[in-house]
């Protein structure tokens, strides 16, 4: 498994890609090929985004906008797995997906008024941090952070900072360290990436269009 380059002005649909061997993970046995292929980058944004949000001595829970989506799920899944507490933001249908985490609450994104049920969770008080994985869903979640909280984003459009919170704009990068040590929690079943379809490669235009609609459910891959 590998997330070998930079993809922000260049990606890689081949049947053979040349990466460098220190950002190169083990494939866990057990977990299929598709998965695999699937999970270096959500795994690896994850970690990231959290490593931006989480500090040793947080109070109060995160809040993860967006947990319906493959990379908004592996946030909570990783966030719950170091002993983080959670509210989740997500469609109906991650309610179960969501719950088996044992998130603290999973509030329906298509509410407007989800924002407000936040400050009612905290007794008013916001998020101690946030993560955003929903695209538009950056002043919203930033409106539940509490003063001089953290909040970041996957998004590539980060709201000003205000009331002294701090703003990190998360694109993923390559670490094969990073990615090793999250193989491990990936072969123990601790980490899961839900795979809704395979497409070969020559019907690739179709699983792109796939992707850009959004809601599949779950990760698109492409193989041989």
């Amino acid at each position: 498994m590998t997330h070998p380059v930079p993809v922000r002005e260049q990606g890689a649909w081949s049947e053979r890609l040349i990466a460098a061997g220190d950002l190169l993970a083990p494939k866990p046995e057990g977990v299929s090929w598709e998965e695999a292929a699937a999970f270096p980058v959500p795994g690896l944004t994850a970690a990231q985004v959290l490593r931006e949000v989480i500090v040793a001595d947080a109070d109060g829970p995160l809040l993860v906008h967006g947990a319906g989506g493959v990379t908004g799920g592996m946030v909570v899944a990783l966030a719950r797995l170091r002993g983080v507490r959670v509210i989740a933001t997500a469609g109906p249908r991650s309610n179960e997906r969501l719950a088996r985490l044992s998130v603290e609450a999973v509030l329906d994104y298509h509410d407007p008024g989800w924002p407000q049920a936040v400050r009612e969770l905290t007794q008013d008080a916001g998020v101690s941090a946030a993560v955003n994985a929903a695209r538009a869903g950056e002043v919203e979640t930033l409106s539940t952070v509490a003063d001089a909280g953290r909040f970041a984003t996957i998004t590539g459009s980060p709201p000003a900072s205000e009331r002294g919170i701090s703003i990190a704009d998360v694109y993923v990068r390559a670490d094969g360290e990073q990615l090793r040590e999250l193989a491990g929690s990936l072969a123990e079943r601790e980490l899961e990436v839900p795979v809704a379809g395979a497409y070969h490669l020559a019907c690739a235009a179709d699983a792109l269009a796939l992707v850009t609609r959004g809601g599949s459910g779950g990760a698109i891959v492409l193989r041989p």
